[in-house]
């Protein structure tokens, strides 16, 4: 059965599908400048990668976040300063731009209080009156 208005078989042109194709040919492969895979994202050293708390820990990956946020050895130099957004700001400039280094820090400080470095529960926690003539909601 042919579709309405469609053409019939003897109406199209005569195709010849016996050209081959050698797919070994180094013409036939296209380069698109984009390497998805490197060697070293693969390491054959038969070790298992290691993990911490689900996080990824493996060499060059968020080893920066963990130090900061689990690590006993990052987080004894910033969560007991009397300014520890600062602190862990300076702290990170060393290692990343000053811009990354507060975006990181104003995470992993929420992260690791619970609370933003901005908010009345900080001011509080460092013994500052809260902003405002009321405490809480409202």
């Amino acid at each position: 059965m042919k579709a309405a208005g469609g053409p019939d078989d003897e109406d199209l042109p005569e195709q010849d599908d016996t050209e081959e194709f050698d797919l070994d040919d180094d013409e036939s492969e296209v380069d698109v400048g984009l390497d998805l895979f490197d060697d070293d994202d693969f390491p054959d050293d038969g070790e298992p990668v290691t993990a911490a708390l689900g996080h990824d820990v493996t060499p060059g990956h968020d080893e920066l976040h963990h130090f900061w946020t689990k690590d006993p050895r990052g987080l004894g130099r910033w969560v007991d300063s009397p300014t520890p957004w600062t602190t862990l700001v300076a702290l990170l400039a060393e290692h990343v731009p000053l811009n990354k280094a507060k975006v990181f820090a104003s995470r992993w400080f929420i992260e690791v209080f619970g609370y933003a470095a901005g908010s009345d529960k900080n001011r509080v926690a460092h013994g500052h009156k809260p902003r405002g003539h009321r405490v809480g909601p409202g």
